[in-house]
């Protein structure tokens, strides 16, 4: 289950309320509590950052990263993201920009680029 939390009050002095969000990653059993996966994202009109995915070590190389970016990017579609910050980081962009590509070149397109 993934859940979107708008962060309003209390906040750092240097933040607008309401402009951060954690989107929170809780497996189906719930049996620990706490997420096990987490990203932090910041909205603010029409810029919308991904910040950063962090995955619990027991739950790596489980797709969680990948839910969570996907449900990033249905929520904001126009979301935007660095470079990853480690080399999972880094891959998983990698992943997923490459499948993107994919999915929106159409077949015309992809014909050409073999002429």
């Amino acid at each position: 289950m993934i859940i979107f939390r708008r962060i309003q009050k209390p906040v750092p002095t240097d933040w607008l309320p309401g402009a951060h969000w954690y989107v929170e990653y809780y497996c189906d059993d719930w049996a620990n509590g706490y997420p096990s996966g987490m990203a932090f994202v910041t909205a603010i009109k029409s810029f919308v950052f991904l910040d950063f995915i962090f995955v619990a070590d027991h739950e790596r190389r489980k797709g969680i990263a990948t839910e969570l970016l996907h449900a990033c990017r249905q929520k904001w579609p126009g979301i935007d993201y660095g470079d990853g910050i480690s080399k999972s980081g880094a891959a998983l962009l990698k992943s997923v920009q490459s499948r993107r590509k994919k999915r929106n070149t159409s077949p015309l397109s992809r014909r050409q680029r073999h002429l």
